[in-house]
């Protein structure tokens, strides 16, 4: 029953992921014709498809489904020779696995992917029997005819590094230095597309687009502008893009502040009126009763001074009075 859960939950997570490892594009192609040749040799310049439709690029079969389509266009358009692929080795001298054949065009021109290692050495003269010395990568996808890629021992520039397709479908290395008169230009047909000019749409998955050759035109991306970086990768706009939980408790922590300490601010006010109105009544009160100080009569207002004319006075008046009650009993007697 454990094993039973465990491969359910394992089958869940892979059906989860699939539609992400799935390719979000297909390939279409068109045959591109030079009269007097054309080298298709040059990771650094631009390739001859791309010089005629920008949009385009020199075919490569990444996949055995975009292999099919390609040797179902080079059928159809009949053509006989070898047409170069574009898949390279930049090593100078291949005799060996330390030969890394990668990808080169199209969506690939910056990341450039391996997809096989190695190759079959032929001996220092190119004579004997060859020994395989390939590595096969992992999730890649190859098509070489038996005993290819071939290795080569010349130090140069010049070597067997280009890859290249029969009319049988299968793949070759060749020299770099072959001219070709036909091309299959591959283009891009995205999943995802949103439409942009109804041809080229835009941004599967973060993956480059192939530039429009219409000058001025402006890529765009969920009603977004697609820019380039530094490398002139494109840099996909992020859309629907929710705002992030951290940010929500953030402005909830702050608005929690200033509502605390807009209260206790509300607070302090209130206690503060109070303390002045109760100070304002205090104040009231003692300013009205009997025993307060200011209640209090002054010497003045009782008539008595502290200055020595009113003390005499005081005095003779006294003695005057005592000696009009000494004469008023005398005659009383």
């Amino acid at each position: 029953m454990r094993r039973a859960l465990v491969a359910a939950l394992v089958a869940a997570v892979l059906a989860c992921f699939a539609p992400a490892m799935t390719r979000a594009y297909s390939t279409t192609y068109t045959v591109r014709s030079s009269g007097s040749g054309a080298f298709a040799f040059d990771p650094l310049a631009t390739d001859f498809c791309k010089l005629q439709d920008s949009a385009s690029h020199t075919a490569m079969s990444t996949s055995a489904s975009i292999q099919e389509a390609l040797q179902s266009a080079y059928n159809r358009e009949g053509i006989t020779g070898n047409i170069p692929l574009g898949g390279m080795t930049e090593q100078a001298v291949c005799t060996g696995a330390q030969c890394q054949w990668r990808w080169y065009r199209g969506l690939f021109s910056t990341t450039r992917p391996l997809f096989l290692r190695g190759v079959n050495y032929w001996g220092a003269d190119d004579d004997s029997t060859p020994v395989d010395r390939t590595t096969p990568v992992s999730g890649s996808y190859t098509n070489f005819d038996i005993d290819y890629p071939r290795s080569w021992g010349n130090l140069s520039y010049w070597g067997k590094r280009l890859v290249v397709m029969k009319p049988s479908g299968k793949w070759v290395n060749t020299e770099v230095s072959t001219s070709f008169t036909k091309f299959l230009c591959e283009y891009y047909v995205y999943a995802d597309s949103d439409g942009v000019n109804g041809l080229v749409p835009t941004f599967p998955g973060g993956s480059a687009i192939p530039i429009v050759s219409s000058s001025g035109h402006t890529y765009t991306y969920c009603g977004k502008v697609v820019k380039k970086d530094s490398q002139s990768r494109w840099i996909l706009p992020k859309c629907n893009e929710k705002f992030p939980w951290w940010g929500g408790l953030i402005i909830a922590v702050v608005l929690y502040i200033i509502l605390i300490s807009l209260i206790i601010g509300i607070w302090c006010c209130c206690c503060a009126r109070r303390r002045r109105r109760e100070e304002q009544h205090r104040r009231k009160i003692i300013d009205s009763q009997y025993d307060n100080q200011s209640n209090i009569p002054m010497q003045s207002e009782l008539g008595l001074s502290r200055h020595h004319s009113f003390a005499r006075g005081s005095m003779y008046s006294s003695y005057h009075n005592s000696e009009n009650d000494s004469d008023a009993f005398s005659s009383h007697e």
